[in-house]
């Protein structure tokens, strides 16, 4: 076999099994309309969960998601801010590890969702932007890649 041919082979075939694939924001609209079984987790900070999220999603932040024990989801849609973050791959990954668990990354995040104007948990119209502050206990909650220095 020629060496390039192996090599190329024997990358395929190490692939992780557990590499996560996506859905865009109209996918996951119409398959919650579809009624299918599928949980959709929110992997940002509780605070901007409980400001707004996709309707029946469950919370749980991108850094528990590799040490949370759960029962067997079946399929499962993870979404985060979007804007450039890759918490949502990461997290996929992790709960794909998981026994009866198969993760998708929501393209785009939170922010696809909103922007196609799909219906979220918070009200319609502008809102007052919340100030970005930290406080000590969730500083010390923190993990490095949680923080972006600007």
């Amino acid at each position: 076999m020629n060496r390039r041919l192996f090599l190329l082979v024997a990358a395929v075939a190490a692939w992780p099994a557990w590499t996560s694939s996506a859905i865009d924001s109209a996918g996951l609209a119409a398959l919650l309309a579809s009624g299918e079984k599928v949980t959709v987790v929110d992997v940002r900070s509780t605070e901007f969960y409980t400001t707004a999220h996709i309707p029946g999603a469950i919370n749980i932040p991108a850094a528990l998601c590799r040490v949370k024990q759960l029962p067997r989801l079946g399929r499962v849609i993870v979404y985060d801010q979007g804007l450039g973050q890759t918490n949502a791959t990461t997290a996929a990954a992790d709960l794909s590890k998981k026994p009866g668990i198969s993760a998708e990354v929501l393209e785009g995040g939170f922010a696809a969702w909103e922007t196609i104007q799909r219906e979220t948990t918070a009200g319609r119209g502008a809102s007052r932007e919340a100030l970005p502050f930290i406080d000590y206990q969730t500083l010390k909650s923190t993990t490095t890649a949680d923080i972006i220095l600007v």
